[in-house]
């Protein structure tokens, strides 16, 4: 079946909610100026919203055991629309971000195709805890770099550093990123290595 309980469960609202708020989060962030920062105030706003949603719904749902097949598959999709959204409109403001952002883009999308071969063949390929920690450094460095869009002198920081800040960040989140593809296949390899048979 493809669901094991409920598919409309909270845990699962709070993850399709999550892909909801990725045009929102557009709509707010291609508002933003420096002349005006009102838009990049709510698309801080909306990334916070997403995050604790995508902290809270898998803590729900293994608390309340309503772990389903669903949710499973669309809390991957989720987690990647909702940061590629974020991450595409900070490229557009910064195109130096861009052998960052493909990076990740490559990492999610290898790890999801694995995944789908490994589901068609009734395999479950494990997470790891290393893309757990990338969830979180993606997080961190995208939502850092939103909140001095919204207030660029916070620490003197001043608006002509701030694309040298996220070129940092977002150098640290491709390293990471890319440790925890080579940990994901290393990890899962005899399992992969199952796929072609």
């Amino acid at each position: 079946m493809w669901c094991e309980g409920p598919a409309l469960n909270l845990p699962n609202i709070l993850t399709m909610a999550r892909l909801a708020l990725a045009p929102v989060f557009v709509f707010f962030f291609t508002q933003g100026s420096p002349e005006s920062r009102w838009g990049y105030a709510g698309a801080l706003v909306v990334a916070l919203v997403s995050e604790f949603t995508d902290f809270f719904d898998g803590i729900i749902a293994r608390r309340t055991g309503q772990v389903t097949d669903f949710g499973k598959f669309v809390d991957p999709l989720a987690d990647s629309v909702s940061r590629f959204t974020v991450f595409l409109c900070l490229l557009h403001l910064y195109p130096s971000l861009i052998w960052a952002v493909v990076i990740l883009f490559w990492r999610d999308s290898l790890v999801s195709t694995l995944r789908i071969m490994g589901a068609t063949k009734g395999i479950i390929i494990s997470a790891r805890w290393s893309g757990k920690i990338k969830a979180w450094v993606q997080a961190i460095a995208a939502i850092t770099i939103i909140v001095f869009l919204v207030w660029p002198n916070l620490f003197g920081l001043g608006e002509e550093n701030i694309e040298i800040v996220a070129q940092i960040l977002m150098g640290i989140t491709a390293v990471y990123t890319a440790y925890s593809l080579v940990d994901y296949l290393w990890g899962n390899r005899k399992l992969i290595a199952s796929l072609d048979r």
